[in-house]
């Protein structure tokens, strides 16, 4: 156990260096204006992403509450474990797929089925997919209404609505495929199915936890999106507001496709891409996105650990107690 132990906080480490190594080599040329702009925050606003982290990850325990609440799950609880799968998405990227198979064996104590934590979980990115392309259209809707589009190039308004109508259909097939009547030869994928199936209906038709679900949702990828807002207010550009919200949307669903660690890459490619399409220089887009990425990355990375460890350790014991 502790030889396994030494390997995850080596890993960890690792994964920490990388991602800050990757996004520094990827902002060469912007790099020295970025340590400006942040020699210039001011910590007092930098302090908020704590409070803004608790509160988003609460909320995205609350999503799953009105569901898994009746297992003896409170909603304190279920912040925790989202949490936790934040930290193995991210050291252990593989399309969010790890994440999954974390939350099975996370929740099984309980007695939650591993075909309905399946549905659970789809439900919880279908949620904050359709919360991101909602504040996408409307921060993009109002920047319309008061005229800040118009010196915007076509081509990023044409990538965006390509990539938003391909992950819509996407999510549709994928949906359509969870949610028929499929039946195989094998008894336990049928039953882990049957399961899922149950999970998203009985989601569709509680209304009243659908609207708590949703509600919940959308302020989770509110916060989920303003820690760019903050290292933005923080360098002097609070101004921004609107942009950043409609990039960071859009850097979410890209970084949740990308096979590396905290979708490193494709997130920061798809924010400055958009950015600079609002006008705003690639040195300025650079440095926000760079040092908010590096901030919220490698300190959600270091502290979602020691909920994930706590986890691992109670989990063993559960597993040594069976066995007896």
């Amino acid at each position: 156990m502790m030889k396994k132990r030494k390997i995850v906080v080596w890993v960890v480490s690792a994964v920490v260096f990388l991602m800050m190594l990757v996004m520094a080599l990827g902002w060469v040329d912007a790099l020295d204006e970025a340590i400006g702009y942040l020699k210039s925050a001011k910590i007092s606003i930098l302090l908020l992403l704590i409070p803004n982290t608790v509160l988003m990850f609460y909320a995205a325990g609350r999503i799953w509450y009105p569901y898994l609440g009746r297992f003896g799950l409170s909603a304190g609880e279920l912040g925790g474990i989202q949490y936790e799968l934040h930290f193995v998405n991210t050291v252990v990227p593989s399309a969010s797929l790890s994440g999954l198979v974390y939350a099975t064996e996370r929740l099984k104590p309980y007695g939650v089925s591993p075909g309905y934590t399946g549905g659970m979980y789809v439900y919880r990115y279908i949620v904050s997919v359709t919360t991101n392309w909602i504040g996408i259209i409307g921060a993009t809707l109002v920047l319309l209404v008061m005229g800040k589009l118009n010196d915007m190039p076509v081509m990023p308004m044409v990538v965006m609505t390509v990539m938003i109508v391909a992950m819509v259909l996407v999510f549709t097939v994928l949906l359509l495929a969870l949610t028929g009547k499929i039946r195989t030869r094998n008894e336990k994928i049928d039953s882990y199915l049957s399961e899922l199936r149950r999970a998203l209906l009985f989601a569709k038709m509680d209304k009243r936890g659908l609207a708590s679900s949703w509600a919940w949702g959308m302020l989770y990828t509110i916060l989920e999106d303003t820690p760019f807002l903050i290292v933005a207010w923080s360098m002097g550009y609070s101004e921004l507001f609107l942009q950043l919200i409609v990039a960071a949307a859009a850097g979410d669903i890209v970084g949740a496709v990308i096979p590396t660690p905290g979708g490193i890459g494709g997130f920061e490619g798809a924010m400055i891409y958009l950015l600079g399409g609002f006008g705003m220089s690639v040195a300025l887009a650079s440095a926000i996105v760079a040092v908010t990425r590096i901030l919220t990355l490698s300190g959600t990375v270091i502290t979602s650990y020691f909920f994930w460890q706590r986890s691992m350790v109670k989990l063993g014991r559960e597993n040594v107690t069976e066995r007896q």
